[in-house]
């Protein structure tokens, strides 16, 4: 999340989590804990409770891999049988700068999505659609929280009923800080 593209497969583990904060508006600032999973995939081991917390996934897939966009169904199961109920999933096809050598055609996605709306072709390299594809991936996890505080009796956050989004309200962070003051 540093903005930067890195064509070395072997990731330094303290670039496996990143912090990024997302302004929703004045008062409203969401706190992305970003979790790289390339090096547990690779093991294929995964802590029994590493979902438990998720509000958003991001599932990538290369588009000039075809066994790369087949693996979906594995993660959207794991998804479906680890996280909470209402995790908000955004997929990702990478390398899209790679037209001539794309082998994944834009109807098996289509079909795959099965009417779900967050997909972007994205590039790591250039960049393209990676930030809008975060920022409407957040926009849809605290449009959820919203839609919850609205309505109490609509609690889905898994067993025990978590809602939390990692939501910071500004000017109460403000008044609070100003009340310890002097």
């Amino acid at each position: 999340m540093n903005n930067k593209f890195s064509s070395n497969e072997n990731q330094e583990k303290s670039d496996a989590v990143k912090i990024k904060n997302y302004d929703i508006d004045k008062n409203l600032t969401a706190e992305l804990s970003i979790n790289d999973t390339t090096e547990i995939e690779r093991t294929n081991i995964f802590p029994k409770d590493y979902y438990r917390d998720a509000h958003g996934a991001i599932l990538v897939f290369n588009l000039t891999d075809e066994n790369s966009f087949k693996r979906l169904s594995y993660w959207r199961e794991q998804l479906d049988s680890h996280a909470p109920i209402d995790i908000v999933v955004c997929y990702l096809g990478n390398q899209a700068d790679k037209i001539a050598d794309r082998k994944v055609k834009k109807e098996d996605i289509i079909k795959f999505l099965d009417g779900e709306k967050l997909y972007y072709d994205v590039s790591a390299k250039t960049g393209n659609n990676i930030s809008l594809a975060f920022e409407q991936l957040t926009m849809a996890i605290v449009e959820k929280q919203k839609e919850e505080e609205n309505n109490p009796d609509k609690v889905v956050r898994g067993k025990e009923g978590r809602k939390t989004v990692g939501l910071k309200d500004i000017n109460i962070e403000d008044e609070v800080k100003k009340r310890r003051c002097c």
